[in-house]
């Protein structure tokens, strides 16, 4: 959690770890607005549902309010925006593994320039295609860059059309994926990250927590 309720944290860790996320500013490394972003994102580093969260074409004016924000003491981040589809994958880990739940469409607009968070589609991505695989993989590499994951965890990605899967964030707790899911799965997923956490075997699990 300590590393995951940072963005531009998250995002060094998964970098070390030869995950692909956005380039984020920083102060002995600016983001050049030569390096072909379509556009620049600011927001908070610790932010969810994309509060105060805006998209500017113009380099110049996007690291303008980022200074200005940060200058005001908020933690905020300035990265470049990812073009792609938006979607995220609903996890259970524990001890450095993750196991896919789903792979979710993320609906996402632009007003204005302020990015708005419009819902999601549940289970888009069948578990059995190839981008799923992809996808699983992806899951499996950010579990072992951060070990520390437990319980339901959600991971926000942008698929590019070059680059593949972008990560943009993690959240170590339960998404607005959840209650779809909820009614989705065959399996409990309460039940199993009660489990998971007291090292219940999987019989008792069963019998104590079946829905």
């Amino acid at each position: 959690m300590r590393i995951a309720s940072s963005k531009r944290r998250t995002a060094r860790y998964l970098a070390l770890a030869g995950i692909a996320t956005p380039r984020a500013w920083s102060v002995d490394a600016p983001l050049d607005p030569a390096c072909n972003a379509s556009a620049w994102v600011v927001k908070p580093d610790d932010g969810a549902g994309a509060v105060d969260t805006r998209v500017f074409h113009d380099y110049r004016m996007a690291e303008y309010v980022f200074q200005r924000r940060a200058a005001a003491h908020e933690r905020v981040t300035l990265e470049e925006w990812i073009s792609g589809d938006a979607f995220s994958l609903s996890l259970l880990c524990t001890r450095g593994h993750a196991e896919l739940l789903s792979v979710n469409r993320q609906h996402i607009g632009v007003r204005d320039g302020q990015l708005a968070y419009e819902g999601l589609t549940a289970n888009a991505i069948p578990l059995s295609s190839e981008m799923a695989g992809t996808c699983r993989s992806l899951a499996a590499r950010v579990a072992r860059a951060l070990p520390g994951l437990a319980g339901f965890v959600g991971i926000d990605f942008v698929w590019h059309p070059e680059r593949g899967p972008v990560v943009i964030e993690v959240n170590p707790r339960v998404t607005c994926a959840y209650p779809a899911l909820a009614g989705a799965v065959e399996a409990n997923i309460a039940a199993s990250i009660v489990a998971q956490h007291f090292d219940l075997d999987d019989d008792f699990n069963r019998r104590r927590y079946a829905a």
